[in-house]
């Protein structure tokens, strides 16, 4: 049986995407038949109304969503609802449309090259960024011991902004102690 490739917008090569994995995700949450015989129906709790929502979106008991560009639409609308839990203070609602979150996420990457790519590209610039915060707080705390192998076991860029951070607070600390 032969696969169908196409290209997809600058996404690189592209397969169907297999939501198989997110939906069992959210099957195991929803429980039916379980949540069946315990609530009545209509008795769905809010993570159990939205996971449905989502479900349904993936597939409908005929066929399952496999569309990039329509999965990407799904996972955007679920990025957004994971943003709202945390703005509501939903934490559990939030971690659990995160697991789905990182199911759908997967299954872009294993259908798309260039989705990969660009999830491996923005892993790392968003440990840079956080390299900056290690810094200063090793400026703060640390140990040379404990110091020194994690700001080499860092890429270059992760490197440099750890030591932005790190002399930032000592800059600071030597102005503080100028004005005295």
């Amino acid at each position: 049986m032969a696969t169908a490739f196409s290209l997809n917008s600058g996404r690189g090569l592209t397969i169907p995407v297999d939501l198989t994995s997110a939906i069992a995700r959210i099957d195991q949450t929803l429980s039916p038949g379980v949540n069946q015989i315990a609530q009545p129906s209509g008795a769905n709790d809010s993570i159990e109304t939205t996971l449905q929502r989502f479900r349904d979106r993936m597939a409908d008991g005929r066929s399952t969503l496999s569309d990039f560009a329509a999965v990407q639409r799904v996972r955007g609308d679920l990025a957004d609802a994971i943003r709202s839990a945390q703005q509501w203070g939903y934490g559990n609602k939030a971690r659990i449309l995160g697991g789905v979150l990182g199911e759908v996420d997967r299954a872009l990457e294993n259908a798309s090259e260039g989705y990969l790519a660009a999830n491996l590209r923005f892993a790392q610039a968003t440990r840079n960024i956080e390299a900056v915060q290690t810094g200063r707080n090793a400026a703060m705390r640390g140990r040379a011991e404990d110091t020194i192998p994690a700001f080499q076991a860092l890429q270059a860029e992760g490197q440099a902004a750890f030591r932005i951070g790190y002399v930032d607070l000592l800059i600071a600390d030597a102005q503080k102690a100028a004005e005295r």
